[in-house]
């Protein structure tokens, strides 16, 4: 389950002219939020104010650590964290359990938050150079309605090719097959492996088209 908190939910219809509007100025005013925090504390800007970069990070460490204590205190695994969002875990948790810990961190934090998505499975990407570490904004998984969200991969990146794009959709749809984790242990891995295995053997033989 993840908890979004920079936008409040929109309460148009998805893909109306209001609710693209008011997409698109939702990603304007976050691309300008970011970039202003950026320049506070860069040395080359010469209206840089170090003392507001780090009254933000300040206040952003103090909202996530509180954040932390709370969702814990309730009996939720907080798995990861970022600037803008929490996942959180909790064995046999229901819907409702995940929405009243939103209520609460809202209240609490005095934040805008959103319940944004609840995962089937979701596989946290380590970072490079120490994989005990979640690299972040590097994720995927899928929902209980079946809907495929990635971050960080090719799938999600403007300049990958198509073929790969495809390919990796389809093989995350082909892992996650599963009802549980053991049995994308036991079989939804090596289906996976199989679907590699006859992709390279459909492009080394020129049956698949990858331009």
């Amino acid at each position: 389950m993840s908890l979004g908190g920079d936008v409040q939910e929109s309460t148009f219809p998805i893909d109306t002219r209001e609710w693209l509007w008011s997409e698109d100025r939702i990603a304007v005013l976050k691309s300008i939020l970011v970039s202003l925090y950026g320049t506070t504390g860069s040395f080359w800007n010469r209206l840089a104010n170090v003392d507001a970069f780090e009254e933000i990070n300040r206040s952003s460490r103090e909202i996530l650590i509180k954040s932390k204590d709370i969702v814990q205190g309730l009996g939720f695994e907080l798995l990861y964290a970022d600037t803008d969002s929490v996942f959180l875990k909790k064995s046999g948790a229901t819907f409702e359990d995940f929405v009243c810990v939103k209520d609460i961190l809202a209240r609490e934090t005095g934040l805008q938050i959103t319940l944004e998505t609840c995962y089937k499975f979701l596989v946290l990407l380590p970072l490079e150079a120490d994989e005990k570490l979640e690299a972040l904004k590097h994720y995927y998984g899928i929902t209980h309605t079946n809907e495929l969200i990635v971050r960080g991969i090719e799938a999600r990146r403007h300049d990958a090719p198509n073929f790969i794009k495809d390919f990796q959709s389809e093989l995350l749809y082909t892992l996650f097959d599963c009802k549980d984790s053991a049995e994308i242990v036991s079989r939804g891995y090596e289906n996976a492996l199989l679907l590699v295995t006859r992709t390279i053997d459909k492009v080394m033989t020129g049956e698949l088209d990858i331009l």
